[in-house]
């Protein structure tokens, strides 16, 4: 009787892959179709079966598609979109037709080829590979995936050294430097790793610096979020953070220099290092950042680590303005946004009481660009006489007009948004 059920779901099992081998067969054949709709749907279908796991044919079927053109459907082409799918569950035999396909794809194409073989974890040649492909095809690449390589232990040796040849491509700086300090952080590089790359990192600063000087502004805050300052600056705090780790009398010489710049996210990048290289601050440089709502919390959380607190200003060291600081960085992420708010002002502390703990929140009324105010709510913190930034884990808005409801009410909705604990009215 097994033995007869296992040969019924044998040759269920073999319908059920030929059935699906030939709605690939098919979907594929329907994104020549010059309906966008029925390409739309065939798209969909394919997430579908991605999501389900394709079979091994059925991927390479994917993959070999991918090199064809096809007219525009989305945001992306039909080619990357292709590609992107094989990256629900990546398999070792797709390394080769990757390298095949790779010349003929879009850089969206090309990218999701690339993130495809990060996914293919302790695998020395999807590594290789993806080195391979960077170095032929860097001019073409608008930017690289690293997210999954900043998860892999004991590849950074081999990575690093490959990766910083193509710094002179400026669309992959951030990306390479990114991974880079990412590394360090996690110990997988150490100093002198990074030393060895010197003239290369101190070289691309100083290209990046005069852009970086030519921007700074003397009032105001928005100019720090337009474009192409915005991602700038976020490369240059991270080259600083990096040269603070070379621990050189030249690095921190460049170190200092940038602590002229009037952007705080700059300065705090460099004053952060040079307190880790035991380098003196002036004390104005610290009284410029923790005034800064964007890097405030920043400044403590790296002088706390370093046991330096005695730096921080006074002025700001309390749990209300370290609060500000956690809104605004919430605010900053692209999902809200995706600038900090030119005002951002206190309204209401309330204690929850959580079991046998209680909670502090920090009510704030902040403005977008359009002049329109929300609430926002910052915490749990601990009630202690002592400024922290542990917590912050329910740090939220919802977006919502701060007329629409009163303080308590907007406190409260958001912890029912975070919580479920009722309706509010």
């Amino acid at each position: 009787m097994k033995q007869l059920h296992f040969k019924w779901l044998l040759t269920v099992v073999l319908l059920s892959g030929a059935a699906s081998a030939a709605s690939v067969d098919s979907l594929l054949k329907d994104l020549k179709s010059t309906s966008k709709e029925t390409r739309e749907k065939a798209l969909d279908a394919l997430v579908d079966m991605a999501d389900a796991g394709f079979t091994e044919k059925e991927s390479l079927k994917v993959l070999d598609a991918a090199a064809q053109k096809y007219e525009a459907t989305g945001e992306y082409s039909v080619s990357a979109e292709l590609i992107s799918f094989l990256r629900y569950d990546p398999k070792p035999s797709m390394i080769k037709p990757i390298v095949n396909v790779f010349p003929k794809l879009d850089a969206d194409g090309k990218w999701f080829a690339l993130d495809v073989l990060t996914r293919l974890e302790k695998n020395t040649t999807a590594l290789k590979t993806y080195l391979g492909l960077v170095g032929k095809h860097a001019a073409s690449l608008d930017s690289l995936p690293i997210r999954n390589l900043k998860n892999q232990e004991g590849v950074a040796d081999l990575l690093i050294p490959e990766l910083f040849k193509y710094t002179k491509f400026p669309k992959l700086q951030f990306d390479i430097y990114d991974l880079a300090l990412s590394y360090l952080y996690d110990e997988e590089l150490t100093s002198e790793d990074i030393r060895k790359h010197e003239k290369t990192i101190l070289n691309d600063y100083k290209v990046l610096s005069a852009k970086l000087k030519a921007a700074q502004q003397d009032s105001g805050i928005a100019w720090r979020w337009a474009e192409p300052y915005n991602t700038d600056r976020y490369l240059g705090g991270i080259m600083l953070d990096m040269v603070g780790f070379m621990k050189t009398k030249t690095g921190d010489a460049v170190l200092k220099e940038a602590l002229q710049f009037k952007d705080p996210h700059l300065q705090a990048w460099a004053a952060i290092s040079l307190v880790y290289n035991e380098q003196n601050v002036p004390s104005e440089v610290f009284e410029n950042i923790a005034a800064s709502n964007e890097m405030r919390w920043t400044l403590y959380e790296y002088l706390e680590d370093a046991e330096r607190l005695d730096l921080f200003p006074q002025a700001y060291r309390n749990q209300q303005a370290l609060a500000t600081s956690d809104l605004t960085n919430l605010l900053i992420g692209s999902d809200y946004l995706g600038y900090e708010p030119e005002n951002i002002e206190f309204v209401q502390k309330f204690t929850r009481q959580d079991e046998d703990t209680l909670n502090d929140y920090y009510l704030f009324k902040f403005t977008d660009e359009d002049g329109v105010e929300y609430a926002g709510l910052a915490g749990p913190y601990s009630p202690a006489k002592t400024a922290t930034v542990q917590g912050g884990d329910d740090t939220y808005t919802l977006f919502d007009e701060w007329d629409s409801r009163t303080a308590e009410g907007h406190y409260q909705a958001i912890l029912d948004e975070l919580y479920a604990e009722g309706d509010m009215d």
